[in-house]
């Protein structure tokens, strides 16, 4: 078996809604803090045998959000993530983006994400099934 979880850091925080994963990220974020939080949520869908996650990052600042998101797309695997799985990502209006560049770098990898500023839609196209 792995290593045991690490702790979940303040910013990170992971939740069952409705059948659905919603992993959250607030402030300032790190690598290893994605890193963290695709863990997290690939521990939880495991758990809660439910292939739909939520990565909330409104409200947050990555540094170096271009290579993180490429580096972090190449790992999702390793952590246990993987292209079974419906992934919504919710973002900010004003990232709009940085949005279209997480959905851009999902599709390349064969995941099926999308990502959305409304939570209605998040949740609609989550339960939906269409990719």
């Amino acid at each position: 078996m792995g290593k045991p979880s690490e702790p979940i850091p303040e910013k990170l925080q992971v939740a069952l809604r409705d059948g659905v994963v919603w992993v959250e990220l607030r402030g300032e974020i790190t690598f290893q803090d994605s890193i963290r939080a695709m863990r997290a949520a690939a521990e939880a869908a495991r758990l809660h045998r439910t292939d739909r996650l939520v990565f909330d990052i409104r409200g947050t600042h990555h540094p170096e959000f271009h290579a993180a998101t490429l580096e972090s797309a190449r790992m999702a695997p390793d952590v246990g993530l993987n292209t079974a799985l419906r992934c919504a990502v919710l973002g900010d209006e004003v990232d709009r983006a940085r949005l279209a560049f997480i959905e851009d770098v999902a599709a390349n990898r064969g995941f099926k994400a999308r990502a959305f500023t409304d939570v209605e839609q998040a949740s609609a196209w989550l339960k939906s099934g269409r990719a």
